[in-house]
């Protein structure tokens, strides 16, 4: 029997399947703690298409408005010991303001590899008691930003999910390939799988994940992409059945933008892969890589 630790956390952020939120509430109710979820994509639309987003952009002050008054009444209603907020690009001063006044400890999980200096988030850094991130050189900025505390944290995985599977022959037709991989579109991700997957000898990759219907006309990954994002129980399947699983952060030493230089050394993909018993191909090595795991044995 799990038992109650009488602790409340009023958790906000978005819900999707697989989302880090969605495990982060998962670890708190296993540890016994009472999380109540405010999901973002209910507050407002997930639009794709470039008119779509215009639109959004345009209905930005609304939603940003809606945010914080649902933020506030879930406050008042639910009395929680901490309000913990993924990412916070809605919140506005005003409101964490009045959160900290009822004595409420806020802390905020970042976990987009770009700052972005004139952002609310950065602005509103000095209001939250914790700043939790899973790159290490946000430290240094976040603290020069009026930060009272920065921990930085490293990605996990969900043993209940991510866990090998013996796999169909039905699973082998339908997911099987010879590389995979598993995110979203990213335009040095593009440039760079183009570079191998573009002849007929090549190996066969598979493509999972948003936004890949941005490739432009003529890219050679038009086949490749599954026109979908994979499904949270999938991806032991998904990684059961490839010959190898690239592991992708959004990091590119050659980008223009120090940020995406420095990116991310490491995401979810780089433990759910190994947990599902996947062969890693680390697409970009970093020094995390390398202390994670041992090269040439469990990932190359």
């Amino acid at each position: 029997m799990r038992a109650s630790t009488g602790v409340r956390v009023l958790q906000v952020g978005a819900f999707l399947p697989g989302s880090d939120c969605v495990h982060f509430w998962r670890a708190f109710q296993a540890a016994g703690v009472v999380a109540r979820p405010i999901a973002d994509e209910r507050l407002f639309p997930e639009w794709g298409g470039a008119a779509l987003r215009a639109a959004r952009r345009l209905i930005l002050p609304l939603i940003r408005r809606a945010w914080n008054e649902r933020l506030l009444a879930e406050v008042h209603l639910f009395r929680p010991d901490l309000v913990f907020i993924s990412n916070g690009h809605y919140a506005q001063s005003e409101t964490l303001n009045h959160i900290r006044a009822q004595g409420i400890p806020l802390m905020c999980f970042y976990h987009d590899a770009e700052l972005y200096p004139n952002s609310p988030f950065m602005a509103n850094l000095p209001h939250y008691d914790l700043i939790a991130s899973t790159c290490g050189w946000h430290r240094e900025r976040f603290l020069e930003a009026g930060a009272k505390a920065v921990m930085t944290v490293r990605y996990g995985f969900d043993p209940e999910v991510h866990q090998p599977v013996r796999v169909s022959t039905q699973d082998r037709a339908y997911y099987g390939s010879d590389a995979v991989f598993v995110g979203s579109h990213w335009v040095p991700r593009a440039r760079a799988f183009e570079a191998i997957f573009n002849a007929d000898s090549a190996p066969r990759l598979t493509l999972w994940g948003g936004r890949w219907d941005q490739l432009p006309p003529h890219s050679p990954l038009h086949p490749c992409w599954r026109g979908r994002e994979a499904a949270e129980p999938e991806l032991p399947i998904i990684y059961g059945t490839a010959q190898a699983a690239i592991q992708y952060p959004k990091r590119d030493p050659d980008h223009p933008n120090l940020d995406l230089r420095l990116g991310d050394q490491h995401n979810p993909r780089t433990f759910q892969i190994a947990a599902c018993g996947g062969a890693i191909l680390v697409a970009t090595r970093t020094s995390e890589h390398q202390a994670f795991f041992e090269e040439d044995q469990e990932a190359v």
